[in-house]
């Protein structure tokens, strides 16, 4: 019996997207999936299109709520699905023909990754990544290995019966690093890992992001909080992961230092901020930078780099050297 396939896709002002999405889903080689788009309280016609599929094909299921965020969107349908595998599809991507016959016929684990494929608005080609074949029963180490750090949820298939023995869901009072944390946390229990050698994911990259918004500055904290306990139970099963998890904190806590201090936010607030960072990532233990006159001062060189108005750096400075 084959096995089925549930793609989630949480779709949110989609229209000029969706379409595409869809008929990515409708042009798989094999037959054994079903479609769930749950429209996140979406303000033009995207659910209107969703609809139109599902009065076509039974295997479309178009679901509708008050606009709540991606990561419940997700956990909705993960509890609707009746898939043997579960997969994640943004609504401006879309998959290639050969997806799911591709990971049907490599060694099934718990977590499942294959290639994916950055593509500009154009249709031009910005970058590729694919793994080599691989399976592994020790997916903390083998991940961070083949990865560096722990990124999004898609081009990636899970087994639908490990999700529901770990009850394994979306952070939804996480609205920045939600995916991140997903990933971060299934890796953690997976008994097993595996990396099929094809580009089978196409993800829109339009360059377009929330940036110095107060909403996304207080979400980015408050997922630096949650990763490094997270980071304090991976320490003891994989030194290696727990480095490279480490090294992911850093940086996504230099992009937010860089970006209180270039935003328009009150200077006492970003000396908040600044200092609430600057004293967590002193306690890191690779920040050996930090522990020096000398190297306090090349680590603030590195966030005053992109100052351009020298009252302000000076202010900054004082904080962090």
């Amino acid at each position: 019996m084959n096995k089925l396939f549930s793609i989630i896709v949480p779709a949110y002002n989609a229209s000029s997207t969706i379409a595409q999405c869809i008929e990515s889903v409708l042009g798989q080689d094999s037959n054994d999936w079903e479609l769930i788009i749950i429209d996140d309280g979406s303000n033009d016609n995207t659910y209107d299109i969703c609809s139109s599929y599902s009065k076509i094909d039974k295997r479309v299921l178009c679901f509708k709520q008050d606009n709540k965020g991606v990561s419940v969107a997700r956990n909705i349908g993960i509890a609707l699905s009746k898939g043997d595998y579960l997969t994640f599809l943004d609504a401006d991507d879309w998959l290639e023909p050969d997806f799911i016959e591709a990971f049907m016929k490599s060694k099934m684990a718990d977590i499942n990754i294959c290639g994916y494929r950055e593509v500009y608005p154009d249709g031009k080609v910005k970058c590729e990544w694919m793994p080599n074949t691989l399976y592994s029963e020790n997916p903390l180490d083998t991940y961070t290995v083949r990865n560096s750090y722990f990124r999004t949820p898609w081009a990636i298939v899970f087994k639908k019966s490990f999700l529901a023995t770990n009850n394994l869901h979306f952070f939804e009072n996480l609205s920045w690093g939600e995916d991140t944390m997903y990933l971060l946390c299934a890796t953690v229990k997976a008994k097993d890992i595996n990396f099929v050698s094809s580009v089978l994911y196409d993800y829109r990259y339009t360059g377009v992001g929330l940036t110095n918004s107060l909403k996304r500055h207080n979400n980015m904290v408050q997922f630096l909080d949650i990763y490094s306990d997270t980071v304090k139970d991976v320490a003891n099963r994989s030194p290696h992961a727990s480095s490279m998890m480490n090294e992911l904190i850093l940086f996504l806590a230099i992009i937010l230092l860089n970006e209180i201090v270039q935003s328009d936010r009150p200077m006492p607030e970003k000396k908040d901020i600044i200092s609430h960072i600057h004293q967590y990532l002193r306690q890191l233990p690779f920040i050996f930078i930090c522990r020096t006159k000398v190297g306090r001062i090349r680590y603030a060189a590195a966030i005053l780099s992109r100052i351009f108005s020298v009252n302000i750096a000076y202010q900054i400075y004082r904080i962090i050297a």
